[in-house]
């Protein structure tokens, strides 16, 4: 029987671990940790801001994070931004203070405000948007397939932000492209 248990130690050493996405904030999102996919998933028939806000903020060694878009729902309201550990409920990356975003829906940059000036380029599926932080000049950058969409000048320390996906129509999915901001 010993033999037995060894032999089990050993193989359970040998099993590599699954990752796991790790957050502050889920909600309305439903996880596929084995493949690193998010989707929206609410049973309000209100339709509320989906939030998937990593645990730990951006930091010069992990300054960036991509999703890709591998469902648009029903609108393709989905979302890439920083914002505070502690961000509001029901409302999407950019939308209140300290937050930003770039929507896939309109093009929008959304700085601190439900409003925006700026519009870039809608998203799809199978496009990839991305976040990435300059600490040294306070700059965040927006990408659509790698091509750069927006820089914004940060208002408040980029070192309080953490990254942050919203989703806010029943089908849609976007996968994790990095594990790092989210370990």
């Amino acid at each position: 029987m010993d033999g037995l248990v060894s032999n089990f130690a050993n193989l359970q050493a040998t099993v590599t671990a699954k990752p796991h996405y790790r957050s502050v904030i889920c909600r309305h999102v439903r996880v596929w940790h084995d493949v690193g996919v998010l989707s929206y998933c609410s049973s309000s028939s209100s339709t509320p801001v989906a939030q998937f806000i990593a645990a730990k903020p951006l930091s010069p060694d992990c300054n960036s994070f991509a999703i890709e878009i591998i469902n648009e729902g029903r609108e393709c309201c989905i979302s890439i931004g920083l914002c505070p550990s502690d961000y509001r409920a029901n409302n999407q990356p950019g939308w209140k203070p300290n937050s930003v975003g770039y929507h896939a829906d309109d093009g929008g940059i959304f700085v601190e405000s439900g409003h925006t000036d700026t519009n870039e380029e809608t998203c799809h599926k199978g496009d990839i948007m991305v976040c990435e932080a300059d600490f040294q000049k306070h700059k965040l950058y927006f990408y659509k397939n790698y091509e750069l969409m927006a820089t914004v000048r940060a208002t408040t320390p980029v070192e309080s932000w953490h990254p942050a996906v919203g989703m806010h129509s029943p089908g849609e999915s976007v996968r994790l492209l990095q594990k790092e901001p989210w370990q």
